[in-house]
């Protein structure tokens, strides 16, 4: 007769997870924080993008943060991994000039358009997320996460504010 088992679920309550985060989407790479109360969890990031301007006026320099903050919920725990799903908010605010998608042709040396060269606008995002934890050990962890963000505000972008699909991993080693 086979008698299994039951896992022991992985406990991160009271523990604080600092470490990294990427998202292929408008947030970026930056700085991250994880803290869990129980099956509720707060994920704060921060990202940074800075481009340096360049000899040209064709080469646009830019200084923008990207922070956000999340409500997670941990639908299921086993000794090695989280489910976990979440919605938050985020936002890109900055100064400097970016260059749009062309909508003329480019000229013969290759420059853009001048007028589409236009100041930095900052975006805000709600976003839901889906994700999974793993951990190797008994403090460190690796999430993959797929986020679907809509742009709330100025709907500069039609694309985007109808909403956007985007892949995320991070890594967090729990105190």
């Amino acid at each position: 007769m086979f008698i299994g088992s039951s896992a022991a679920a992985r406990d991160v309550s009271g523990h604080l997870g600092i470490g990294g985060n990427y998202e292929s989407g408008p947030l970026g790479a930056g700085l991250s924080v994880k803290y869990w109360v129980s099956d509720l969890g707060l994920h704060g990031f921060f990202g940074l993008d800075a481009v340096h301007s360049g000899d040209t006026a064709e080469e646009p320099g830019r200084l923008v943060f990207k922070p956000g903050v999340r409500v997670l919920y941990s639908m299921t725990r086993t000794r090695l991994a989280n489910v976990f799903v979440g919605a938050g908010f985020s936002g890109t605010f900055g100064r400097g000039k970016v260059v749009l998608p062309p909508i003329e042709p480019l000229d013969e040396q290759g420059n853009p358009n001048p007028n589409d060269i236009v100041p930095f606008r900052g975006e805000n995002f709600i976003d839901v997320v889906i994700g999974v934890e793993m951990f190797f050990g008994e403090r460190f962890a690796v999430a993959g996460t797929m986020t679907f963000a809509f742009e709330i505000g100025d709907a500069g972008n039609a694309r985007r504010s109808l909403g956007s699909g985007a892949w995320g991993a991070s890594f967090h080693w729990y105190l």
